[in-house]
């Protein structure tokens, strides 16, 4: 009468609940049928039904289940009237009452499938299994080709509440990037292999006696889902996607989206969205997005009502669609309207930032990726952004710090492990920058990006025979890869082949025209080889192609300062800076030269101002710090250096050149040498660097400890008389003379004048 129910109301509720739900309604039926005694009875029955009837035929259904239960107030052995009042209840999806009328129904009516299916089926929702199939089987021995029956039996031997709660849980799971797997393993308890072939059996024989119905295949479909067998499902849900069932074109246009069959998907999603499924516009709307056609994700969504965006659905995606159009007036224009209706919007916040750092306003990208993990904590994405905007920022360990909470939230996104590698690498942290370049490869098998991730990483730990391991499958894989032929160059250049790695440079450029890192790579061979001239032809050609674009610029610039272009490099880091004012290369490039035409108080202004819009810029207030030292303002300088170890512990050059200013002090040794220690750390090549540790371990009577580090710094530069006298002198401390003798003549021999001489001299005669 009231058509097939679904349950959506009394998924959750434990079965043994159920009848708890009318306890208090128990007590006054008893009242009722004791107490009220009515003159006529059967009167008093007729006109409940009539007016129940009435109220049904209106569709006021929970009206009419109030009239059908006073006709059962004066007849409660009455089993018809009963199942009038539990289709009633069904329809008005009033469920806690809708079961036990039917239960009492077919109690009554032992002999009539109708009642004892309606029940069974009651019964599926809170879980009451074994008495759903028992109905179920009760009908089936008289009835072997109920349909009905059998999927009924289907879904309690399953254990599943419905014969579409697993397509649309899953389905949803699948539309919204959730744990496909977590979803499916939650939608029911765990089921014997015997009681799910049971199952199968059930389904499959509905689908066979009736396979003009649906139903059939949808149920069979939907218990293909809950145990794990989707790709079976494509059968059955092809015969039950006709147009006339938005649903489950639906199902099997996300089912083919997980597939990545995407012109299948498109068909389905398209007959679902033209019956008026809105979530199957998302949908499609979505595959379009994935599938880079914007174009068609605008004219998808555009004609969707107002109402479809209460939430801002609609205007998320539309946003993010006329953004990578390049039509970004319109998306900040879109998204600042949905913000200023749903200022809390977690989505929105966080598009708004990533929108301003594509566009190149690092201080507002990084106030609202603040905004956007203060109002969703456990969004991945949104730590990621926040971590890309501080490393923009300069500030690459809080930048690491985010990128770990990320790959925590989110353990199977390939984008923080690589974020994390190159990371790494910028904080010295070579063996880390290794590993999460494997776990980025070893959680992401087929991932491109993942496996040309860990090759550069390698390359630039000069693991080059690792390297290689890794890059000979991808060029196989990839032959024409831009990536993967660039990662060939970096190698080949790495291992000093000039000739190997101009030709892969070259190979990359040709499979992509606006490939810079190629670019750069044919550049930086041509200056290290003298050929200047043809480096700036190259740049010139590029820069007139990318007039606005800050990397061509950089480019640029470094070509025309290796050709003595003082002026061009200048004004082209000028407009670098205008382009992108958080560019801290930039600010950099164009202090050093300012500094080296004795403009150091230009210099200075420009460092002060960039580190006014960027404080947390660990290299811009380094460099700020080093024109202080070089102008003779050590105390300005050591408080910069002070306050940047104070941000960040492990800067590397700022505790290398505090460490120094507190060795000139005498009475700050053991402060100096900490500091040179955490500099060592990250920047164990550095000569200057493993110099001032043996020093200042030599200068604390320790010589034998700082013997290994004042080598390290004489074997990377061999012709510096300084690293030489201080060896020398720490072996003479060390009682090693002969070493101590060999030092110092060789450190006289590389500049008999240098500001030690004297002392070497002196000490000299002595030994």
């Amino acid at each position: 009468m009231f058509g097939n129910p679904s349950y959506p109301r009394v998924l959750s509720r434990p079965g043994r609940r159920w009848f708890s739900a009318i306890r208090p309604y128990a007590g006054l039926l008893l009242l009722l049928a004791v107490a009220c005694k009515s003159p006529d009875p059967v009167a008093l029955k007729q006109e409940s039904i009539r007016r129940g009837d009435e109220l049904v035929a209106k569709k006021q259904y929970a009206q009419a289940a109030e009239a059908y239960l006073t006709g059962v107030q004066s007849d409660p052995l009455d089993p018809h009237l009963r199942m009038r009042l539990a289709k009633a209840y069904v329809a008005a999806e009033n469920w806690p009452l809708a079961g036990p009328a039917a239960v009492r129904a077919a109690d009554l009516l032992p002999d009539d499938p109708d009642a004892q299916l309606q029940a069974a089926e009651l019964l599926l929702g809170p879980g009451w299994f074994p008495d759903a199939a028992e109905r179920a089987s009760q009908v089936l021995v008289k009835q072997p080709g109920n349909v009905t029956a059998l999927m009924i039996l289907g879904n309690a031997k399953a254990q599943l509440r419905s014969s579409a709660l697993a397509l649309s849980k899953l389905e949803e799971a699948v539309r919204m990037g959730a744990d496909y797997e977590r979803v499916r393993v939650d939608l029911r308890p765990i089921v014997s292999s015997y009681d799910d072939r049971a199952a199968e059996l059930a389904f499959r024989r509905a689908v066979q006696l009736a396979p003009e119905n649906l139903s059939t295949h949808i149920a069979l479909a939907n218990f293909l889902w809950a145990t794990g067998r989707a790709d079976e499902s494509e059968e059955p849900l092809s015969r039950a996607a006709v147009p006339a069932n938005p649903y489950v074109n639906r199902v099997l246009g996300v089912f083919y989206v997980s597939r990545q069959r995407a012109a299948e998907a498109e068909k389905y999603l398209k007959v679902a969205a033209a019956a008026g499924d809105s979530d199957a516009r998302f949908a499609l709307a979505d595959l379009y997005v994935r599938t880079k056609r914007d174009a068609d994700v605008l004219s998808t969504l555009g004609s969707m009502p107002a109402a479809e965006d209460a939430a801002g659905a609609v205007s998320l995606r539309m946003a993010a669609a006329e953004f990578r159009l390049n039509r970004r007036e319109e998306a900040m224009r879109r998204i600042d309207a949905l913000l200023a209706r749903l200022p809390h919007n977690p989505r929105a916040v966080l598009l708004k930032a990533q929108f301003l750092f594509a566009m190149g306003d690092v201080d507002q990208a990084l106030r609202f990726s603040r905004a956007a993990v203060s109002e969703d904590p456990a969004s991945s994405e949104a730590r990621s952004t926040l971590g890309s905007t501080l490393s923009a920022t300069g500030d690459a360990e809080n930048a690491f710090n985010e990128y770990v909470e990320a790959l925590r939230l989110s353990p199977g996104a390939p984008g923080p492990p690589m974020e994390l590698a190159r990371l790494s690498l910028a904080l010295g942290r070579d063996k880390q920058a290794v590993e999460y370049a494997r776990q980025a490869v070893r959680k992401n098998p087929d991932n491109q990006d993942a496996a040309v991730t860990l090759v550069k990483t390698l390359v630039s730990v000069r693991d080059y025979g690792a390297a290689d391991r890794e890059l000979k499958p991808l060029l196989s894989r990839y032959p024409g890869s831009p990536a993967v032929l660039l990662q060939l160059a970096r190698l080949q250049a790495a291992r000093g082949d000039g000739a190997a790695a101009r030709t892969a440079f070259r190979r990359a450029l040709e499979a992509d025209r606006d490939s810079l890192e190629a670019l750069n790579g044919i550049v930086s061979l041509d200056l290290k080889e003298g050929k200047s001239a043809d480096a700036r032809a190259l740049v010139d050609r590029a820069v007139v192609a990318h007039p606005k674009d800050a990397g061509y610029l950089m480019l640029a610039a470094q070509v025309y300062s290796a050709s003595r272009d003082t002026s061009r490099t200048e004004s082209t880091l000028r407009t670098v800076l205008e382009i992108d004012r958080a560019n801290v290369g930039a600010a950099l490039a164009l202090a050093h030269l300012l500094t080296g035409q004795r403009r150091r108080d230009e210099a200075k202004r420009l460092l002060e101002e960039f580190v006014e819009r960027q404080p947390r810029s660990i290299e811009a207030q380094t460099s700020l710090g080093i024109i202080l030292e070089d102008a003779g303002d050590a105390r300005a300088a050591q408080t910069r250096y002070e306050k940047i170890i104070a941000q960040d512990p492990r800067a590397a050059l700022a505790s290398y050149r505090l460490a120094a200013l507190y060795a000139q002090q005498e009475n700050n040794l053991e402060a100096a040498l900490s500091l040179a220690i955490v500099a060592k750390q990250q920047l164990p090549d550095d000569a200057a660097v493993s110099d001032l540790v043996g020093w200042l371990y030599t200068r604390r009577n320790l010589p034998t400890v700082g013997l290994p580090h004042l080598q390290d710094a004489v074997r990377a530069v061999p012709d510096n008389a300084i690293y030489r006298y201080h060896l020398g002198y720490a072996h003479m401390n060390a009682g090693q003379l002969r070493e101590a003798r060999e030092q110092f003549t060789k450190a006289l021999a590389i500049d008999k004048n240098f500001a030690y001489a004297d002392q070497v001299r002196t000490f000299l005669k002595g030994l």
